[in-house]
């Protein structure tokens, strides 16, 4: 059997990341031209509770399968690492600390650490991926992927179930998919859990709202902004904006009162 096939083979974890097919493509490209390094490849496997895992390698391995030419001529023989793990959590450290150059992505990182992991089963990578732009955004710009999993499996874990219940229900909505608003999802749970679920779920469908609702504002401020690129209101926001936005009608909601929207321009604060 071929090593490439035998890699593919091998058990794979859950929160490994999926398969992207333009980079294999891009792999089948450069062995054609004979511009793949061989040499330079480290696969490795990884042997936990007598099970051996699959830690990277499948987009080259299944550029070489998918290759159309009987032989492929390398530059030099393609290396395989073997490591053992006493823990699974010891084996997705390893699976998180290599290829970080640009394969493992921070969301990489963070599913590595978090998907399938009993205290998040249920949630999807999409929704993981989501909660640790939220906190990333919330807490602290300097954290490393690795801080953020530590503080979502600690101090802020029930916060992050919660605002995890609320991305599943909608995430998935184009007008709340930015980190800005996941980051004001955090302060608000982090606030008052109940008001905050009713909040943003008027944000997300805006139904049966009066005019001057701040979630049905909101909404259609989000709706209207992109995030460092002008929006369908002819402005350039930044996340600070988007950020300041929602905490703003958030307050107008539980105070019961009329929203005004405010807007950074060139370091000034303006009133919208």
């Amino acid at each position: 059997m071929k090593p490439s096939r035998v890699i593919l083979g091998l058990e794979t974890f859950e929160g490994d990341r999926n398969l992207r097919p333009g980079k294999v493509l891009h792999y089948i490209k450069c062995m054609k031209q004979d511009t793949f390094l061989t040499d330079i490849v480290d696969l490795i496997v990884c042997t936990c509770g007598g099970i051996q895992y699959r830690m990277n390698g499948q987009h080259v391995c299944n550029a070489r399968l998918d290759l159309d030419r009987p032989a492929y001529r390398g530059n030099g023989k393609v290396r395989i690492l073997y490591w053992n793990a006493e823990t699974v959590q010891d084996m997705r450290r390893l699976y998180s600390s290599i290829d970080r150059g640009t394969p493992r992505t921070r969301a990489d990182v963070l599913n590595s650490y978090l998907f399938g992991e009993g205290m998040f089963e249920g949630y999807s990578q999409t929704v993981i991926k989501q909660i640790g732009e939220g906190l990333h955004f919330w807490v602290n710009s300097n954290m490393t992927p690795d801080d953020v999993a530590y503080v979502l499996q600690t101090m802020h874990y029930q916060l992050a179930l919660k605002v995890g219940k609320c991305l599943a229900l909608c995430g998935s909505l184009k007008h709340l998919k930015r980190s800005p608003v996941f980051g004001a999802m955090f302060a608000t749970f982090f606030k008052h859990g109940k008001e905050a679920a009713e909040f943003w779920e008027n944000v997300s469908t805006g139904a049966n709202l009066g005019v001057d609702s701040p979630m049905l504002k909101l909404q259609h401020k989000l709706m209207q902004s992109n995030v460092r690129r002008k929006g369908l209101d002819g402005k350039v926001s930044m996340p600070e904006d988007m950020y300041g936005w929602c905490i703003q009608a958030w307050n107008a909601f539980r105070k019961g009162t009329k929203v005004r929207f405010t807007h950074s321009d060139n370091g000034r604060i303006k009133v919208l």
